[in-house]
């Protein structure tokens, strides 16, 4: 709200599929294709036709659909990009270890305060803040446990969709 007030313009932060209250019908589909649409279907709904000026911007995976959605030129009123901690080099080779690093994880906490913990201890989240603000959107309450709220190993069939020729996108986005 600061920042929108000081700017004086709207800003949007959806959660996701698969992410905070998001719920669709096929939460698995998190293929860049469909996340894309998505996107693109919330600026519509949310500017109803009218001509916005939109500036994306995108943290990590964000960060990547932020470009292929500048890249598509579904909306014609991007007048910039900004890429959070997602290079495209970087994300390739993290792939690697991601089956791993999900098989390592704690599958339920008894509390948010003990996900927003091992979030911490874990280095998931560089501080204590960034991990109250992330975890809580990715955990759900399962009776008496929180269990994280979409299984990503599920979603390994979309994950070089999403960084694959990522540099080479982003250079080609035609944004003023």
């Amino acid at each position: 709200e600061k920042l929108s007030s000081q700017l004086q313009c709207r800003i949007v932060a959806p959660d996701l599929r698969g992410h905070g209250d998001t719920i669709t019908t096929d939460e698995q589909d998190l293929s860049t294709e469909r996340q894309t649409e998505d996107i693109v279907e919330i600026h519509k709904n949310i500017c109803a036709g009218e001509a916005t000026p939109t500036f994306i911007i995108g943290h990590s995976m964000g960060g990547a659909l932020a470009v292929h959605v500048a890249a598509s030129g579904r909306l014609k009123t991007v007048i910039g990009i900004a890429v959070i901690d997602v290079v495209e080099g970087t994300a390739m080779e993290a792939l690697t270890t991601m089956k791993h690093f999900l098989k390592s994880r704690p599958q339920k906490f008894g509390s948010v305060g003990a996900a927003v913990e091992w979030c911490c201890k874990s280095g998931t989240a560089k501080n204590s803040r960034a991990a109250r603000v992330s975890m809580p959107a990715q955990i759900k309450k399962t009776g008496d446990l929180y269990t994280w709220r979409i299984d990503l190993s599920k979603t390994e069939p979309h994950w070089i969709g999403w960084f694959k020729g990522l540099s080479k996108l982003f250079l080609g986005c035609r944004v003023p």
